[in-house]
């Protein structure tokens, strides 16, 4: 990983132990809007996610028109405890010691800009970009032409870490190379969706030690 010039990663459920709670909100919210139960539509949230909500519930129910409500719930639900959420205990560490090696170190997600800002603004840590979803902007390609544009990096010298297939597929559709971290996603899960060779983590310090 030496080479690597910029270490880019997914923030919810990468960076931040909110995925499970989402997953929660999001089965309530389906079962709620489309007489479903709740454990097919958490299993639903969770095998779509890494889009954002509007995009996962249009996958789920087409053209359903309960969907915009829906989305709406769920965006309002979100937020009630969402800045209660705690990064993961070794964020610090690996950030600061990633930047330390001269890493440039980039969020990349479909949670939107200025919830990830206000999110970031309480912590310690520094990133050298935050780039959230906004119509017309997302995680995957827009965000990953974005960087290699203002940084001058190609893609190979991109690394994107993240804890959803939806991550691995933004990744290799680009030619970056992907680090999955088990956590919505066990081994198990991940495994046959990865190109041989692909690493899996499941704490982020691991990306101390290449």
């Amino acid at each position: 990983m030496h080479h690597k010039k910029a270490y880019v990663f997914d923030f919810d459920g990468t960076l931040v132990d909110s995925m499970d709670n989402f997953a929660d909100i999001a089965g309530q919210i389906i079962a709620d809007h489309y007489s479903v139960d709740y454990t097919f539509g958490k299993a639903k949230y969770i095998a779509t996610s890494g889009l954002p909500f509007c995009e996962q519930i249009e996958i789920i129910f087409p053209k359903n028109p309960m969907n915009s409500q829906a989305v709406e719930v769920f965006e309002v639900k979100k937020l009630e405890r969402y800045f209660e959420e705690d990064f993961y205990p070794d964020v610090a560490e690996t950030i600061n010691f990633l930047r330390s090696k001269g890493k440039r170190v980039i969020i990349s997600s479909n949670n939107y800009q200025n919830v990830i800002n206000e999110y970031i603004s309480q912590k310690e840590v520094i990133f050298d970009d935050i780039l959230g979803f906004r119509e017309g902007f997302s995680k995957g390609t827009d965000h990953f032409n974005f960087i290699k544009k203002k940084y001058g990096f190609d893609a190979h010298e991109l690394i994107f870490i993240g804890d959803s297939l939806k991550d691995a597929e933004h990744a290799y559709a680009n030619n970056i190379d992907f680090i999955a971290k088990v956590g919505l996603f066990s081994h198990k899960d991940f495994k046959p969706y990865l190109k041989d060779g692909t690493r899996i983590i499941n704490a982020l310090k691991e990306l101390k030690s290449n």
